[in-house]
């Protein structure tokens, strides 16, 4: 029967002559600490725990240790060992601790920062004067006062954040489920609202040196809300000028149903603003069998590609001083000049949490061939000929005067080759439809087939 017995080295099991004696506990330990807490550790042996750093000094030199190797372990130089250990042999223990520093105390007291850091943690517009008071009204001045919260915080813009859906995580993965489920070459565009004024929006900018601009007010103000939404496969881009009303919201989603009429279903995708959710809205959508109206998140503007494009817009318009009508040259001037591909890249569609990976793959695809194939037929100065010309019914229906067209992505090689194209009607054919494929396609001839 093996018998228990206690040594040194922990509790061990007897065993009888020839067999293996296991212990029951390991016979060293290490401090498995990482090198940030090391560090703190030294940190606070020189800080408030110094005293004891002095006297364990005096204890290792009571164990042999010789000043050099004293001074290597806890990190000081070796005269300063000796010093502290002449110091101790002179005035026994109580000559460990600090001496009176020499001097005015300092103003304020010695918790004067820390009272400064509790009182910057609440929320407030925190100044020197505004401190000065909380603090009780101090007897130091502003400029020393200032030089304590300069040690422990800096001056600094607050940030705005957005308060957030709680619920965004099951709303986002609701509606990347719907995307999915859409039919294929279903078209899904991203709508907003953005408000502009007449009082110009100023940024920064490069200007002379020694010289800040200028830019003179108008005197009133005014406001103009844009409507707009981009097609998150092609970037076209459709908007209009009017209020932020019910009655121009849905006048957006006709005209978006013009632009695509024979997509088998159309999704807009917007906010949660109460436009969006006005009745006319809803009897709209429920009377079009195609069209889906789908809402993102509360309070998450970021998730819209759309956004990107008013922030475009605003730098277009930044530090212009121009008349209300030169306003709104400017905003049209503004989507006359982008083209489809410079939309795309400006709203990055797929970097918004609405698509699942999936349907970003697709949809890239499809849009890269629609448009190597728009390319390839308008180069083709024979082809362009053989187009026949679109009647003005189809071309008006099809192509509203505030969508943008695709005919930059698309053009001719040549100058004549882009005359040629402009007589046979071949810009509206690959122009705001967005649809090249159906648009030509259809018209081929038997031979070319």
């Amino acid at each position: 029967m093996a018998r228990f017995k206690e040594s040194d080295q922990g509790v061990s099991i007897a065993q009888p002559a020839g067999e293996v004696v296991v212990s029951m506990r390991p016979s060293t330990a290490f401090a498995n600490v990482s090198a940030a807490e090391c560090d703190r550790i030294r940190t606070s042996l020189r800080g408030r725990w110094r005293v004891a750093t002095r006297a364990l000094m005096v204890l290792l030199s009571l164990n042999g240790w010789t000043a050099v190797q004293i001074a290597a372990l806890v990190g000081y130089d070796s005269a300063t060992v000796r010093r502290w250990l002449a110091r101790f042999n002179t005035g026994g223990l109580d000559a460990l601790a600090d001496r009176p520093r020499p001097g005015r105390p300092r103003l304020g007291g010695r918790r004067l920062t820390q009272r400064v850091a509790a009182l910057l943690a609440r929320p407030g517009p925190w100044t020197v004067s505004r401190l000065w008071q909380y603090l009780g009204r101090p007897r130091l001045s502003r400029r020393t006062l200032y030089r304590r919260v300069r040690q422990v915080a800096i001056w600094r813009r607050a940030k705005l954040i957005a308060r957030g859906d709680p619920r965004r995580e099951a709303v986002v993965a609701a509606l990347r489920r719907r995307v999915a489920l859409l039919p294929r070459g279903a078209v899904v565009w991203a709508a907003d609202e953005t408000h502009l004024h007449l009082l110009p929006h100023l940024r920064a900018s490069w200007t002379l040196t020694g010289r800040r601009p200028k830019i003179p007010t108008p005197g009133k103000n005014r406001q103009l809300t844009v409507l707009g939404a981009v097609e998150v496969t092609t970037g076209t881009l459709a908007y209009r000028l009017g209020r932020r009303c019910a009655a121009d919201f849905l006048a957006l989603l006709k005209q978006l149903l013009a632009a695509f009429p024979d997509a088998p279903a159309i999704a807009v995708i917007c906010d949660n603003d109460q436009i969006h959710h006005a009745r006319i809205v809803r009897d709209f959508v429920a009377a079009q069998p195609g069209l889906h109206l789908l809402f993102g998140a509360r309070y998450s503007p970021h998730d819209n590609p759309a956004e990107r494009i008013w922030a475009a817009l605003k730098t277009f318009l930044a530090n212009t001083a121009v008349t209300w009508p030169g306003r709104k040259r400017q905003i049209h001037a503004f989507f006359r000049s982008r083209s489809p591909d410079q939309n795309l890249t400006t709203a990055a569609p797929w970097t918004s949490p609405w698509f699942p990976t999936r349907y970003r793959q697709d949809f890239w695809k499809a849009a890269s061939e629609r448009v190597s194939l728009a390319r390839h037929l308008c180069r083709c100065t024979a082809w362009i000929t053989a187009v026949p010309r679109i009647t003005s019914s189809r071309a008006t229906s099809a192509t509203p005067a505030s969508v943008t067209p695709s005919w930059s992505a698309c053009r001719p090689a040549s100058i004549g080759a882009r005359r040629r194209a402009r007589r046979r009607g071949c810009r509206r054919v690959c122009g705001a439809t967005g649809d090249h494929r159906s648009g030509i396609e259809k018209r081929r001839s038997p031979s070319r087939s």
